[in-house]
């Protein structure tokens, strides 16, 4: 199922569901850091921080909530978790593509 979602919209959720190889959910208890990064249609990209949703994480639950210019510009995106452990793994997550589609033009 592709995600849509529209262009420069607020507060628009991101739940994400870390999971390894075998599709078990990630055990995120002792992280140092969980970034999520946005790959724009024109190449750029953006990084931001995610919370865990649920302490202490086990269930791989994080999440991050769009800002102003967060959602910029329209076209297909990709997203992707970089999760940092205190013990000094550094664990990137898969992409996963959605979509941003364009506002209508005001007349």
């Amino acid at each position: 199922m592709t995600v849509i979602v529209q262009e420069g919209a607020i507060g628009v959720r991101f739940l994400v569901q870390l999971v390894d190889q075998k599709a078990a959910a990630l055990d995120l208890t002792g992280t140092d850091s969980i970034k999520l990064r946005f790959s724009k249609p024109r190449g750029d990209s953006l990084e931001v921080a995610a919370a865990i949703v649920n302490t202490p994480g086990t269930d791989g639950l994080v999440e991050f909530f769009t800002l102003p210019g967060t959602l910029v510009p329209f076209g297909d995106w990709d997203i992707q978790a970089f999760v940092k452990y205190t013990a000094g793994d550094d664990l990137p997550t898969k992409t996963q593509a959605f979509v941003v589609r364009e506002n209508i033009v005001e007349p």
